[in-house]
């Protein structure tokens, strides 16, 4: 079985990196390109490679002796002295300016497309880490079913695929995430810590937050919570879970793996060295005029309205439906077409997600919810939460991401329960046309994916369900797996009736 494991992880390695490397060089423009990320990532990593880690430019655009090197991160505005302030992400600039300096033309001072191409040969490889990562989630946590449905999904999502096309901060912050979340399931799978697996989790987690502050924050809390309820994932919960050495085992632990957390989160950063406490209170000012995120309980968000607006980025367009049935003034995100907030699942992962959630909730009322599902439903939830008490965007399609992987995961559960009792070859097919469908509608849009370097690719990205489904191709492989899904609800549901 150990064997059969890796072999499938070895070729989801290679599938996904196929998927995401492929005409890599005829990659449109987006965020990551020459006035963004691509010249300070690899004008960063100069700095690093002539040792001059004191140099202004890694605490203050301002009081830098070269403004360029700082182009993609806005530290202060030319216009006004007021401005957000983000801290320089060491990761990508390590792994995008190494694969610069490794493929790239570093003669060439103009950064032309052949160089940024170049500089994005990491993201796919980190992409398809991703997946194999998920895999094994997957099946540490649930079974080799879960992880494997698992990882096709999320190899076939549309915003999966162009992140690890690209060079924006996203491919980076949830690499570092998925491989912490797998390093920490890992290290308490058996019911015990593993404190090496552990603190190696928390250095993982550390240089995510540093990448990306808020994708990482929803990780912290279930860390802590699984730590203190340490047990079997198979068991079920009760409430004899909380171990009785707690003051003497559990909070040293969970406090040893915060200190770690904060300690490289300082440490390794010369954007705080010198003058760290200063350095924080700019990032908390920067934060309040950053037009995207807000702080939690802002005055500026408005909940009741991010509830909807997030579900209908990731569930179902409600919105759409919404403003064109009932509603005269229909607000417009920046979605393409006559998309009100552009969504960006599919139908089988939606209706796999609300599948699965079905099952968890009739496992929680039939009181047979295992460790396993404690760790799924609260990585949705958290990550949901975290965006519906900060988001002030619903333009920038990258912010949803971070739920896209939970989501999937809940779907892939769905998937399993659906299965569960049917024969190999029925499984299979339904499997089968979950994920091709799934692709299908990612892959419709192969010109913009594939070929298209030209085009700039402003958020939010043309794609979505609203624009795929109607697409007659699209169209018909959701109504067959539609079917084929309704057929299996039926039946699940005649087998519960009879079982009660």
């Amino acid at each position: 079985m150990k064997i059969s494991s890796i072999l499938i992880a070895i070729l989801l390695f290679f599938s996904a990196y196929g998927v995401f490397s492929y005409n890599l060089d005829q990659m449109g423009e987006g965020s990551d390109t020459q006035t963004w990320y691509y010249p300070a990532f690899v004008n960063y990593f100069g700095l690093i490679l002539e040792g001059d880690l004191f140099n202004e430019c890694w605490k203050d655009k301002k009081q830098c002796e070269d403004p360029d090197r700082l182009s993609a991160l806005k530290i202060g505005k030319d216009e006004r002295d007021e401005g957000w302030m983000s801290l320089p992400p060491l990761v990508p600039i390590l792994l995008a300016g190494a694969s610069f300096n490794l493929f790239g033309d570093t003669d060439d001072p103009a950064f032309s497309h052949e160089n940024l191409t170049a500089a994005r040969t990491a993201s796919p490889i980190l992409g398809a880490l991703i997946v194999v990562f998920v895999f094994y989630i997957g099946k540490l946590l649930f079974n080799r079913f879960v992880g494997f449905s698992f990882a096709l999904l999320v190899l076939f999502h549309g915003l999966i695929i162009f992140t690890s096309r690209l060079i924006m901060l996203e491919i980076f912050v949830h690499f570092l995430l998925i491989f912490s979340f797998l390093l920490f399931v890992k290290s308490i799978s058996n019911g015990k810590i593993n404190l090496k697996i552990l603190l190696f989790s928390a250095v993982l987690c550390s240089l995510g937050l540093m990448t990306k502050f808020y994708e990482v924050v929803a990780l912290v809390p279930i860390v802590i919570v699984l730590i203190i309820l340490r047990n079997d994932f198979r068991k079920k919960i009760d409430k004899h879970l909380i171990r009785n050495r707690f003051f003497t085992n559990s909070l040293p632990i969970s406090l040893l793996f915060c200190v770690v957390v904060v300690s490289v989160f300082f440490i390794v950063q010369p954007f705080f060295w010198g003058q760290p406490i200063e350095q924080v209170n700019w990032l908390i000012d920067s934060a309040y005029v950053y037009a995207a995120f807000h702080p939690p309980f802002s005055p500026e968000i408005q909940p009741h309205y991010n509830i909807g607006a997030i579900f209908s980025a990731t569930i179902a367009p409600i919105a759409d439906l919404y403003c064109y049935n009932f509603s005269d003034d229909c607000p417009n995100f920046g979605g393409p077409g006559n998309t009100v907030i552009s969504n960006f699942s599919t139908v089988p992962l939606t209706a796999l997600f609300i599948i699965g959630i079905g099952f968890l909730a009739v496992d929680l009322r039939k009181k047979n919810f295992e460790f396993s599902k404690l760790i799924l439903v609260s990585w949705y939830f958290l990550t949901f939460l975290m965006l519906a008490l900060t988001i002030d965007s619903y333009q920038f399609d990258r912010y949803w991401i971070g739920l896209f992987f939970p989501m999937m995961f809940i779907a892939s559960y769905g998937t399993y329960r659906l299965t569960k009792d049917l024969n190999k070859f029925t499984t299979f097919t339904f499997l089968a046309i979950s994920i091709l469908t799934h692709a299908l509608s990612v892959f419709i849009f192969w010109e913009l994916l594939y070929s298209s370097p030209t085009v700039t690719l402003v958020p939010p990205l043309p794609i979505s369900l609203q624009e795929s489904i109607t697409i007659p191709l699209i169209y018909s492989f959701n109504i067959i797996f539609c079917i084929f899904a309704g057929g299996l609800i039926i039946k699940n549901l005649k087998k519960q009736s009879i079982s009660n």
